[in-house]
Order: C-alpha cells, then sequence, then structure tokens
C-alpha cells in the first residue's frame, strides 16, 4: 500500500503565509544560513519589494527543499510572526471561518466554476453542484468535501471565495498579525473577527464640572423609553422612561486590593453611574475582548460591583461582542473582570494613542493600550499637563491584539525608542 506523505504547515498554508506575513526582512535575514545559499541569492533581488511579493518570491524555492528545510521556515515564521502561525495553526481559513462564511458569502454560483478551473473539483460535481436549488446548499455540499481536501484544494477554495468577495475576506482576515497595523476608522465598534452589534441611538453627553471644576462626569437625558449609547464611554442603557444618568470613570487600582489584582483580570472601564435605578432596565457595560476569535471563555466574565462591604461579583445576563449586559441593574461601581485562569492568552480589541512633546527635537509618545475609554482618558489627562499635542490618526489596530504580549515598533527614520511597560490605571508619566 503506498501513502502520501503529509503535507507540511507551511505548503497547507502557503496562501495565508504570502498574504498575511510580516517582518518578512527579517525572515530572510534568519534563513541566511549556508545550506540556503541559493535563497541568499534570491534575498539580494528582492529587497525592494513588499512583504507579500518577498514571500511570493520566497515561495518559489520551497517545492525543492526537504523537510528539514521547510521546518527551518517553520520555525523563523513561529518567532518573527508568533500570532500569526497560532492563528493558523488552529485550522485553515476556510474551515475556521466555516459559519461566517456560509452565512454571509454572496456569488456563490460562481465558485463551482472557479474550483473547476483549478482542478478541484471534476465536471461531474461542478455540474451537480450548479443544479442545487439554493446558495446555501451549495455552500453546505462544498464543506462537506472540504475535509478530504489536502492544502492547496483549500487554498483553490479560498481564492475563489475571495475572488467573489474581497472586501468580506479582507476582513476576516488578521493580515500583518504582529504588527501594530492601523485602519481608517474612530474608535469604535470594528474588529476584523467580531461582528457589529445591534445599532442604539446614540446620544451626545453633556460634561459636568466636579468640585474642582474638572470636567470628568458625563449627564445625559434619555427623553423617552428606549435603547441608548454614549459614543464617548460606549455605554449603553436600556429604560422604561425618560431618565437622567449621571457617570464617570473611576481607577480600578484604587478599588482593587493586591489579592483581587491577583485573582482577576480588568475586561473593561470601571464607572461610576448614578441615577433612578427604577427607570433603567439594563445597562451594558463595554469590554475590550476579542470574543471573534472563540479564545475567550465568556462564563468566566463577572460585573465587578463595589459596595460598602467591599467586592461583589455577579455574572452578566448575557455577553455581546463588545458589551457585557446587567439587568435590573443595581448602581454602584460597576465595571467588568475575567479569571485569568482560564484565559491565560486571549485577544483584546486595542488602541495606539500618540502624543507629541513641543521641543526643539521631535518627541513622541506613543501608547499601545486595550480599547478602553477610562484608559484613554486618563493618557489624555496625563498629556495635556504638559501641553503635548495630539496627533490625529485612525487609532485602532486593524486586528486584535495577544493580552500580554510584546509587539514591536519600527520606522525608517533614525529614531531613540525607549520602551516602557505599564498596566496602571491611574499614572501614565511623571515627567514629559
Amino acid at each position: 500500500m503506498c501513502f502520501l506523505p503529509e503535507e507540511h504547515f507551511i505548503e497547507k498554508h502557503e496562501e495565508e503565509v504570502i498574504r498575511r506575513a510580516c517582518r518578512v526582512n527579517t525572515v530572510l535575514q534568519w534563513l541566511h544560513d549556508p545550506n540556503l545559499q541559493q535563497l541568499c541569492d534570491q534575498h539580494s533581488s528582492i529587497k525592494a519589494y513588499s512583504d507579500e511579493e518577498k514571500m511570493r518570491a520566497l515561495y518559489k524555492w520551497v517545492p525543492k527543499w526537504n523537510r528539514k528545510k521547510k521546518d527551518h521556515l517553520y520555525t523563523v515564521l513561529k518567532k518573527t510572526n508568533g500570532p500569526l502561525i497560532a492563528d493558523l495553526e488552529e485550522g485553515h481559513f476556510v474551515e475556521r471561518h466555516k459559519e461566517y462564511l456560509m452565512e454571509n458569502i454572496i456569488g456563490v454560483r460562481a465558485v463551482p466554476s472557479s474550483l473547476r478551473r483549478q482542478y478541484t473539483i471534476c465536471h461531474h460535481l461542478y455540474v451537480d453542484l450548479l443544479g442545487m436549488g439554493t446558495t446555501k446548499e451549495i455552500m453546505e455540499a462544498i464543506y462537506e468535501m472540504v475535509p478530504s481536501w489536502n492544502g492547496e484544494q483549500k487554498n483553490n477554495l479560498y481564492r475563489a471565495l475571495r475572488w467573489q468577495n474581497p472586501s468580506l475576506i479582507k476582513e476576516l482576515e488578521s493580515r500583518k498579525s504582529t504588527d501594530v497595523v492601523l485602519i481608517p476608522s474612530q474608535l469604535g465598534d470594528r474588529c476584523c473577527l467580531c461582528e457589529n452589534e445591534k445599532d442604539f441611538s446614540e446620544i451626545q453627553p453633556e460634561r459636568v464640572p466636579d468640585a474642582e471644576r474638572a470636567l470628568k462626569t458625563y449627564r445625559v437625558h434619555l427623553p423617552e423609553a428606549g435603547a441608548f449609547l454614549c459614543p464617548i464611554t460606549k455605554l449603553k442603557f436600556e429604560v422604561k422612561a425618560a431618565v437622567t444618568i449621571e457617570y464617570a470613570h473611576r481607577s480600578w487600582d484604587q478599588d482593587l486590593n493586591e489579592a483581587e489584582l491577583q485573582a482577576w483580570l480588568v475586561a473593561g472601564p470601571l464607572f461610576d453611574i448614578r441615577t433612578d435605578a427604577e427607570e433603567v432596565a439594563a445597562v451594558h457595560l463595554p469590554h475590550f475582548l476579542c470574543l471573534g476569535g472563540g479564545e475567550t471563555d465568556t462564563a468566566q466574565m463577572r460585573i465587578a460591583h463595589f459596595v460598602e462591604a467591599g467586592l461583589t461579583l455577579e455574572k452578566p445576563a448575557r455577553v455581546t461582542r463588545f458589551h457585557a449586559v446587567l439587568e435590573n441593574p443595581r448602581f454602584s461601581l460597576l465595571g467588568l473582570l475575567i479569571q485569568p485562569l482560564y484565559n491565560k492568552f486571549f485577544r483584546v480589541h486595542a488602541v495606539v494613542v500618540l502624543y507629541q512633546i513641543l521641543r526643539r527635537i521631535t518627541t513622541l509618545n506613543l501608547y499601545l493600550v486595550p480599547n478602553d475609554s477610562s484608559l484613554i482618558q486618563a493618557i489624555q489627562d496625563a498629556e495635556e499637563k504638559f501641553h503635548s499635542v495630539l496627533v490625529r490618526k485612525p487609532p485602532q489596530t486593524i486586528t486584535p491584539l495577544y493580552y500580554d504580549s510584546c509587539y514591536t515598533v519600527s520606522s525608517s527614520a533614525d529614531l531613540k525608542i525607549i520602551p516602557r511597560y505599564s498596566m496602571s490605571y491611574t499614572e501614565f508619566r511623571e515627567e514629559p
């Protein structure tokens, strides 16, 4: 009996690695090995190209390699593109996103034709697929074949789907996984892995001065029963009648003791909410966890209440892509926590905030933080003390990042980078 050799990981995921890998110059440098002299020669001729073009040139050599060389490339990719490889190890793109693709793909009747041209299916199967009544039936039939396909056949399906639905596929792709890449959108509920939530009516809050005349408290007048969103804090309220609500950010560091900080991880802002609770049917507390990858166990999420007796925890009525819902709320300090024991490596929605210090020498403060409105406000307050200027740019990273992971900041210009790690919710910077 004859067995075909098992397909190597880098061949199985060829198309996605080519499209999504970053820091390819580093990849090529690490492959600069006496045993790969031909590749080194190729390296010198493709430096000026994009990462995708370089990877495509690199892959032209892969079919000639033995398993040891392929293993070496896999090791290098794992070191330079760790989140990408971790993502791919969960399965092929068309398998990871099966349910979403089956529900949202358009132009399905053109897919069988593309698969036939690429010799993925025979003419007989092509005719059978076109004879099916609905697009859903076609996709279901295609997906029944997928488990028996090799990586190249799955790549062909990926190409066919991408040809018909480029925007949808781009949304799902977390390309450039190890770089912080920005998208042209404002801070908000946008993620390539997460579906958008049902829209609430936006209502702009007013700022209320406190005893020190600082505008840190928000107030909204909700005119009638309904569902409303504060676009600044992302708080959502479902109310039974007209009501006025005041709310402000609070610091977790001031209210969680050391033992509680060891037992729980912060999953969103902490709010001090004041209103007539009888008129509020539910409050939707924002969180920054990315639930689209299925890695985070939301059963371990709790709503924290801070009362006179101390910290109490309550299970949310439900957890959505960007919020946890507390029904018939009792108002105190409210925020979201999650147990790290079950969620050691999970994705978070993140933002890059950039400030310029007005000095003779250009100095920038770059913050990579979870998409937490209280953190972003604390950064703004700290920077304004030193008269720094916010650099206007799209803030949100194109893909969710991994909690407690390190990311690289690079530039083509000659500059000095001084990294500083901090998870404090109080002080970000003591001096300019």
